[in-house]
């Protein structure tokens, strides 16, 4: 399996998280989750070395980010993107094309997940995907999520990171990947040529 993992989180489990994020249990709740996952995690695989933050990926500014957090994007091999916010997922995106990690990300709300690979120097980044759609400020808390989508949007990101780590076969970039849990659907959509992005310059 992997060699080391980064954890980055500030929240604590809750019992409304239970249905969609698999990996607490009861006695989790009101436990660091970072914590929680790092002591789940290590009972599955105590050779795994497992490092966490307890610390919201946020920054003073568009362009700013802790020390901590920058070093932790620049070590990575691949950076997963599990958040539900359009701040933090902006913030990622910038900050992995800036020290050039790969990125893969993850999201899930109602019954549709979707997912979306940049690897720098390779592809277009996530600002190019945004520039197509408004993204809805909205969590899955507040919108609704049908809890079985979170996992399988979940165990596919971590497919696709493995992927990119071992750099085999067709890793499907500039590609916005959707999935429809009532049609029970995946769909692929090539990002347009022609968009102007700063960051990525594609």
């Amino acid at each position: 399996g992997v060699g080391s993992l980064t954890l980055i989180d500030h929240d604590t489990v809750e019992a409304t998280n239970l249905p969609r994020q698999t990996l607490f249990s009861e006695q989790d709740v009101g436990i660091s989750k970072v914590e929680a996952a790092k002591a789940r995690l290590t009972a599955i695989n105590s050779d795994c070395d497992i490092t966490v933050m307890a610390e919201p990926f946020s920054a003073p500014s568009s362009t700013q980010l802790s020390p901590a957090l920058k070093q932790a994007i620049e070590r990575a091999d691949v950076v997963l993107d599990c958040t539900d916010n359009t701040d933090s997922r902006d913030l990622i995106n910038l900050f992995c094309f800036k020290l050039n990690t790969p990125l893969v990300s993850g999201a899930a709300i109602r019954f549709e997940g979707q997912l979306f690979v940049a690897i720098p120097g390779e592809s277009r980044c996530y600002a190019c995907l945004r520039t197509l759609f408004e993204s809805s400020d909205l969590s899955c808390v507040e919108a609704g999520i049908f809890s079985p989508v979170v996992n399988i949007v979940g165990t596919y990101q971590a497919m696709l990171a493995m992927q990119v780590l071992m750099d085999f076969d067709n890793i499907p970039k500039n590609t916005l990947m959707t999935f429809d849990a009532l049609s029970h659907e995946w769909r692929n959509w090539k990002l347009p040529k022609g968009v102007d992005c700063e960051l990525c310059a594609c």
